[in-house]
């Protein structure tokens, strides 16, 4: 089995398709425990699960942003 980054000399590039960086279980131990301000928007749903009820759809998106400030180099024509 190939576990990226196990290797010294290996690499991932950026995913370049649509692809989900949760599990379902991560989604909702995200949505519950990681940030006060995502369980509180999402607390109609979380309330929901609690209860046994039917849950509101609810979605999480992944959103990157670059470590330092990237700059295209332009070929002279």
């Amino acid at each position: 089995m190939l576990v990226y980054g196990k290797e010294v000399g290996s690499s991932l590039e950026p995913a370049r398709i649509a692809h989900i960086d949760y599990s379902l279980q991560g989604l909702k131990d995200s949505a519950r425990y990681c940030r006060k301000d995502i369980s509180t928007a999402g607390r109609e749903a979380l309330d929901a699960e609690d209860a046994g009820r039917e849950v509101p759809r609810y979605a999480a998106y992944s959103v990157w942003v670059s470590y330092t400030n990237v700059q295209q180099k332009h070929q002279q024509q």
